[in-house]
């Protein structure tokens, strides 16, 4: 719907009609930015992180708006965050497990992991490092698995897991002679 409202926008033949169409939305996108940074992003730490849930796609759709509303400007990205977005999920998972010291409770990760003690700034480059090199690692090992397990033919799918359930039942079945019942 965004995509086809933007097209029609485009497709104003009138140029000044164009502009002030667009001036129209992006004075009504910043009015809601606007309203959306006095009510909720001033609001105190703990009322803002109850409202938060409800009100974090304003920013948001606002950005997005008015990234979109220009041509040249919408043909434009930051390479380093393209690049670092292939990654999110395994970017995601590594922070618990290469880049976080689990110190809380119920081993939640609280501090930086440390390698070499009292020099913070240098382990924080190392693990970044480490911690980015290794979800790059992950992404494409998962993409690997993704390609052999799961090909683009929907048949070699359904073969594929077939296959696969009856290696499971066997695996299971065969459980119960090394275990028992």
């Amino acid at each position: 719907r965004f995509e086809s409202f933007m097209q029609r926008l485009d497709g104003i033949a009138s140029l000044a009609k164009r502009y002030a169409a667009r001036a129209g939305v992006a004075v009504l996108a910043l009015a809601v930015g606007g309203l959306w940074w006095h009510y909720a992003f001033r609001l105190g730490k703990y009322k803002y992180n109850a409202v938060h849930p409800y009100t974090s796609f304003v920013p948001l759709t606002v950005f997005l708006v008015l990234r979109n509303l220009f041509p040249p400007i919408r043909q434009r990205y930051m390479w380093l965050f393209a690049f670092l977005g292939k990654v999110t999920l395994e970017t995601y998972i590594f922070q618990f497990h290469i880049w976080m010291k689990t110190t809380g409770v119920n081993g939640s990760p609280r501090t930086l992991m440390v390698w070499i003690p009292g020099w913070h700034y240098v382990n924080m480059v190392l693990t970044t490092a480490v911690y980015v090199f290794l979800s790059f690692r992950m992404f494409h090992i998962t993409d690997s698995l993704k390609n052999a397990m799961i090909p683009e033919a929907l048949a070699s799918t359904a073969k594929r897991l077939g296959a696969a359930s009856v290696l499971g039942a066997a695996c299971y079945g065969a459980s119960f002679a090394f275990v028992g019942p």
